[in-house]
């Protein structure tokens, strides 16, 4: 049985192996790298018996108690560049309830991260219509494949929110959700311009207000689920 441990900065190599006493060759061998000093050499040490004695491998024999200060340490992760914005936006909800259709504009906030092959979003919206009544308030989130990594790259996606509308009708809330395909520009600069273009479904229907001739009370009839196309120009900095 020999055990061997290696130097290189702040980390070691410790290496056990076993021989077969009648022909020398190799029973068990094994090896793991610490970074917690002298401290990390009896948790070594332990794990290795065990691994000996078990045959399992020793950096999947680990306990509570023989965790080294590597394996404790976090592992280094690229950074995602964040960008806040604002938009606006316009929607033309079809299927009402009140039948016609209409075009609603509004705000919205977003937040984009951009991860290099991936771009994920947090962002909510409002909409209104003050010539028809129709609105929408929208909170969600959303993931984007960019199709290069230069400075002006269009992009595809998808996003799904918690939305509450009211098309004409009596007003509901649900899931909504909506593809998108955009153009970003300035993805290497601290200032960008998105232009986006999608289509949203709602997942929830909301049902058409109509009254009682009796009762002169709003009654519920058909259900109508709303979905359109929306476009959105926002600025980030």
């Amino acid at each position: 049985m020999g055990a061997h441990q290696i130097h290189l900065a702040g980390t070691a190599r410790v290496r056990l192996t076993v021989l077969r006493s009648g022909d020398g060759s190799i029973a068990y061998t094994d090896g793991m790298t610490t970074a917690g000093g002298p401290d990390d050499l009896d948790p070594v040490m332990k794990r290795m018996a065990v691994g000996f004695a078990t045959g399992k491998p020793v950096a999947q024999n680990g306990q509570i108690d023989t965790v080294t200060q590597k394996e404790a340490d976090p592992y280094l992760k690229q950074t995602a560049t964040r960008v806040f914005g604002l938009r606006l936006a316009a929607a033309v909800p079809f299927g009402r309830s009140s039948g016609d259709t209409t075009t609603a504009t509004g705000l919205g906030l977003f937040w984009l991260y951009d991860a290099r092959d991936f771009m994920a979003e947090i962002w909510g919206d409002f909409f209104t219509s003050s010539a028809e009544r129709a609105s929408m308030f929208d909170i969600g989130i959303g993931g984007y494949y960019p199709f290069s990594k230069n400075n002006v790259t269009p992009y595809v996606g998808a996003a799904a929110a918690w939305s509450t509308s009211n098309f004409g009708g009596q007003g509901a809330s649900g899931m909504r959700l909506h593809p998108a395909f955009g153009m970003l520009m300035g993805r290497l600069w601290s200032v960008q311009v998105r232009a986006e273009v999608g289509y949203f479904f709602n997942l929830y229907g909301e049902k058409t207000e109509s009254f009682s001739s009796v009762t002169g009370t709003p009654v519920a009839t058909q259900t109508h689920y709303g979905h359109g196309p929306m476009l959105t120009l926002g600025l980030g900095i």
